[in-house]
């Protein structure tokens, strides 16, 4: 059964002729004389799960503060979660940037 394929050249529809493989790729020869590249991704990414998650209910001293807090939270994606009005729920890694970039905040708890 001879496979067909539409030349992104041509575009029309032509015989795939041979396929060529390496390693982070396939070429795919078509009978028009285009070749077609298929790339692999193996896209591994280090992940540590863990049970216990420690969230840290904070609030800040003034509505500015707050502002610019959950802005340098959100621009540093770190998680958010609404834990009342005006306050916030984070983890420790939250808390390491808000205090490197020099904001007050209040502890409220801690769970």
């Amino acid at each position: 059964m001879v496979k067909k394929k539409i030349c992104p050249e041509c575009k029309i529809t032509v015989e795939q002729t041979e396929v060529r493989k390496y390693p982070d790729h396939d070429e795919i020869v078509l009978k028009c004389g285009h070749n077609i590249k298929r790339f692999r991704r193996n896209i591994v990414e280090n992940t540590a799960v863990s049970d216990s998650v420690s969230l840290h209910v904070i609030s800040f001293e003034t509505r500015e503060k707050e502002n610019e807090g959950f802005y340098q939270l959100l621009l540093n994606r770190i998680p958010i979660r609404s834990a009342g009005q005006h306050k916030y729920a984070i983890d420790k890694k939250g808390l390491e940037l808000l205090d490197s970039k020099g904001l007050k905040y209040n502890e409220v708890s801690q769970t």
